[in-house]
């Protein structure tokens, strides 16, 4: 599947998105995991930001997922849970999707030097002949 560019956001862009998130999420997200119970585990099932439904599940099938999803739970969510989750997401859609664009403009960029070198030997192949 081809992305259309002119819909999508810039890699530039994403990892700007990808940066103000990790600063937001900092002070909760420090090495050692203090904080780390301040993240709302029933974010996903209480209008999160983030739609996750249609993800590659790990640990269950789709009729699982989706009746787990369906159960909505009680309360809001708070900032260190949006945080966190926005700031996975970014980094899932921001981070990943451009080193898989930076892996593919290495890959073209190995296959047009390759073709550089065939069209050299060409033209060296033809000028001894014409001699």
């Amino acid at each position: 599947m081809r992305i259309d560019m002119t819909t999508v956001s810039s890699d530039g862009f994403m990892i700007n998105v990808n940066t103000i998130l990790n600063q937001l999420s900092e002070p909760f997200i420090d090495a050692s995991f203090s904080k780390i119970d301040r993240v709302d585990i029933d974010y996903l099932r209480r209008n999160p930001r983030v739609d996750v439904k249609d993800e590659t599940k790990i640990n269950a099938n789709q009729e699982q997922s989706d009746a787990y999803y369906n159960d909505i739970a009680e309360g809001t969510n708070n900032f260190i849970s949006e945080c966190f989750f926005l700031t996975v997401a970014a980094h899932h859609y921001g981070t990943e999707a451009a080193r898989n664009r930076l892996k593919d403009m290495d890959r073209e960029l190995k296959h047009m030097n390759k073709q550089i070198e065939q069209f050299e030997q060409q033209s060296i192949n033809q000028q001894k002949e014409q001699l």
